[in-house]
């Protein structure tokens, strides 16, 4: 920033018309003294003047005197104007140059101290430590919950398949045991219409299972009579199961 013209008297310039002054009023006292005029009585005609008038000059003796008292005086309000001006000037200059001024090293290389201590450093990163395993733990456990939602679903759905089996089954077992029933019974037909004693010994060659089945679909009397044609071991035996005491 370009600093303000100085409109007013350097320093130099204001000591050196601060010394003409001095001669010059020196030179006027000089004079004075020399022409017998008493100093006190040009003193108190100009105060006179001053309170009066001060601007009608006279070309008279005492009128010079009292012009160049004025002049002294205006030089001296000038000089001390002038002092004024350039310390207001120094210090306007002063300040707008300290404003354009670049920082100083001291605060360019200023950096502030970080505000956490060693402690709060150390607690900071046990507390995001902690955070980032039971963030981990969360996600396991989600990832289980998912697994088990998972294996829950496929349970189900194999719970599903084997009932819809179980029923398939029980259907054919069903089916099977009506056909079964439906065999034995003809068989048991046939038994009945066959010779008792022939009936007895093709019976004592089937399986006891079998026979008990075939015995229990005869009429009561066509079972006696076989029973009574069989060995006795076998005859009791199937007389046990059809009273269901084995």
């Amino acid at each position: 920033m370009k600093a303000k013209k100085n409109k007013g008297l350097t320093r130099e310039q204001a000591t050196q018309l601060y010394k003409d002054l001095q001669k010059t009023l020196g030179e006027m006292n000089t004079n004075t003294a020399s022409s017998g005029v008493n100093p006190e009585v040009v003193r108190a005609k100009l105060k006179a003047k001053k309170s009066v008038h001060m601007p009608k000059i006279s070309f008279s003796l005492s009128g010079q005197r009292g012009a160049m008292a004025a002049i002294v005086m205006f030089g001296c309000m000038k000089i001390a104007f002038s002092a004024m001006e350039y310390t207001g000037v120094t210090s306007v200059q002063h300040a707008e140059a300290s404003m354009s001024m670049p920082a100083s090293q001291d605060m360019v290389r200023y950096v502030p101290a970080d505000p956490t201590s060693a402690e709060q450093r150390e607690l900071f990163k046990h507390l995001d430590s902690r955070r980032a395993e039971l963030q981990a733990r969360e996600e396991k456990i989600s990832d289980k919950e998912e697994n088990i939602k998972a294996a829950e679903l496929e349970l189900t759905t194999r719970l599903t398949e084997l009932k819809r089996i179980t029923e398939k089954l029980k259907l054919t077992r069903q089916q099977g045991n009506k056909k079964r029933d439906n065999q034995l019974e003809q068989l048991s037909k046939v038994y009945s219409s066959m010779n008792p004693n022939e009936a007895a010994k093709l019976l004592e060659q089937l399986d006891v299972t079998i026979a008990l089945s075939l015995i229990k679909r005869m009429p009561e009397k066509r079972i006696g009579q076989v029973l009574s044609l069989m060995s006795p071991e076998r005859a009791l035996a199937l007389t046990k199961l059809l009273s269901g005491n084995v």
